[in-house]
């Protein structure tokens, strides 16, 4: 339920069983105790915040070391324009072939 297990809509099978298999990896390394979990932490969701809240830290240190490099705020605009380039154009692609109707 907190892993996305029923969050699948593949077009193939292949991608369902796929799908499957990385939920299952999941699981496994929620449950094996990943660095920085309290050991006294058993919910499955409570788990899944911690990881969530590292991966964030994790990023905020990535831009704030960014951020401390000569010309680091134009590197931090150049890296956000991209990103958002690269959105413009997924958007562009799930958009393309419908007309205003």
């Amino acid at each position: 339920m907190f892993l996305g297990f029923e969050d699948v809509s593949a077009k193939w099978f292949d991608s369902v069983i796929s799908h499957v298999h990385w939920v299952y990896c999941a699981y496994i390394l929620l449950n094996s105790g990943p660095p920085g979990m309290p050991e006294k932490m058993k919910s499955l969701a409570g788990k899944q915040q911690i990881v969530e809240e590292m991966i964030k830290r994790t990023e905020l240190s990535r831009l704030n070391q960014l951020m401390t490099k000569i010309n680091g705020v134009q590197r931090l605009k150049n890296e956000i324009q991209q990103a958002l380039k690269g959105r413009c154009l997924e958007n562009h692609h799930i958009f393309q072939g419908l007309t205003p109707g």
